[in-house]
C-alpha cells in the first residue's frame, strides 16, 4: 500500500485526479492500492512534511501561488530523496524544468486519465525496488549499504569504480564494471559507454550524445552504439513521441 499526496490550489482538479485514482484502485483489486491525501496549497503540504514523511508519491501542480510545485518538489527531495514526484500541469512548457528537480513523470492535465494509471504502476514498481533492493560495498574497512534508487551513475576510473550516489557521495569499489552491473541486474541501469552506466531515473536532460544527471554539473558522453537505446528509453519514460 502506498500513500499519494495530491497538491493543487483548484479543488476541482483535486477531485478529478482523486476520481482517476479511485478508478485505478477498483480496476486493480489484486494489486497494491493507493491512499489519497489532498492538500490545497504547497505551503499546506510543506507544513506537514517538515515534521514527518507524509506520502510515498506526490502529484503536484506547478503553477501555484506562494510556493510553486518545482520549489516544493526540491524541498520534498531534501527530506526524502526517494519520494516519487509526478507533475500534473496544464502547461507543456514546464516539462523541461520539471526534470531538473528529479520528476518521475510530467503529465498534462488533459491527459491524466490516459497517462496517470501507467505512471502510478511505474511508481509502485519503483517504490518496491527502493524498499527491497540494496547493494553492499566495502568502504574503509566497513560494509556500506546503498539502495538501487540512490545510485546516479557508476564510472570506471583507472582500476577502480566510482559509484556516484544521491545521499552518500562517491563510493569506490575494486570490482569490475560488468561485475557490478550484473550484480545490480536491474532494467533501470543502462550502459552509456564502455566506461560507465547510468540510472535512467536520474537523467534530467539529454542532448547531442550527452546526458545531464541529477546533482552533476558535467555532461556525460554517450557512445554512438549506446545512444539510440538510451534516447528511446528516456523518450518512452517521459512520454515524448
Amino acid at each position: 500500500m502506498a500513500v499519494v499526496a495530491i497538491c493543487d490550489e483548484d479543488p476541482k482538479e483535486i477531485e478529478w485526479t482523486t476520481k482517476v485514482i479511485d478508478r485505478y484502485n477498483k480496476e486493480r483489486p489484486q494489486r497494491d492500492q493507493v491512499i489519497v491525501r489532498a492538500f490545497p496549497s504547497a505551503k499546506n503540504l510543506w507544513f506537514e512534511m517538515v515534521d514527518r514523511d507524509i506520502a510515498d508519491i506526490f502529484i503536484l501542480d506547478i503553477n501555484m501561488p506562494e510556493m510553486d510545485g518545482l520549489e516544493l518538489a526540491h524541498r520534498i527531495h531534501q527530506i526524502n530523496s526517494r519520494a516519487v514526484i509526478i507533475f500534473l500541469d496544464s502547461h507543456i512548457e514546464y516539462a523541461d524544468d520539471s526534470y531538473k528537480v528529479e520528476a518521475f513523470r510530467f503529465i498534462l492535465k488533459r491527459e491524466r486519465e490516459e497517462h496517470l494509471p501507467e505512471a502510478l504502476d511505474a511508481a509502485l514498481v519503483r517504490l518496491k525496488e527502493d524498499r527491497s533492493q540494496y547493494v553492499g560495498f566495502r568502504q574503509d574497512g566497513e560494509i556500506v549499504r546503498v539502495a538501487f534508487g540512490d545510485i546516479v551513475y557508476v564510472q570506471k576510473v583507472d582500476r577502480k569504480l566510482e559509484v556516484h550516489t544521491l545521499s552518500q557521495g562517491i563510493i569506490t569499489s575494486n570490482e569490475t564494471l560488468m561485475a557490478l552491473y550484473n550484480r545490480l541486474n536491474s532494467s533501470r541501469f543502462y550502459y552509456a559507454d564502455q566506461s560507465y552506466f547510468v540510472n535512467l531515473d536520474h537523467i534530467i536532460r539529454i542532448g547531442d550524445h550527452t546526458l545531464r544527471m541529477v546533482g552533476t554539473k558535467e555532461l556525460l558522453r554517450v557512445s554512438r552504439r549506446m545512444w539510440a537505446p538510451i534516447k528511446n528509453a528516456v523518450k518512452k519514460e517521459w512520454h515524448i513521441s
